[in-house]
């Protein structure tokens, strides 16, 4: 009989990612805790709280568009949560690195 609230983390070691659709109800800061949700196999409460690592107005702020308008071009920003590696980029983009084996 398997423990069905086990998770596996292990299952697909390549970097996922995602990216947030800026039309859309959900901030930026939403779109990196269901991506983080995604790799590690739980529900998005289940992730710690990522005002713990980062916080999530700043979050917001650093690539919302500018006062005059402009779109952000270039900064990224990269943190651990929930031991995977997350790339956030200018555009939109969210990379999530899974945890390795070792980090489990």
């Amino acid at each position: 009989m398997s423990d069905t609230n086990q998770t596996d983390t292990t299952a697909d070691p390549r970097p996922y990612s995602v990216v947030h659709d800026w039309d859309a109800d959900d901030s930026l800061a939403a779109t990196v805790v269901s991506a983080v949700a995604a790799v590690r196999n739980v529900e998005p409460t289940a992730v710690e709280p990522l005002n713990e690592t980062v916080d999530p107005d700043a979050l917001n702020a650093i690539f919302d568009d500018r006062h005059n308008g402009g779109d952000r071009s270039g900064p990224t920003l990269s943190f651990r949560l929930n031991g995977c590696d997350v790339t956030v980029h200018a555009d939109g983009r969210v990379v999530v690195k899974p945890p390795e084996e070792t980090d489990l």
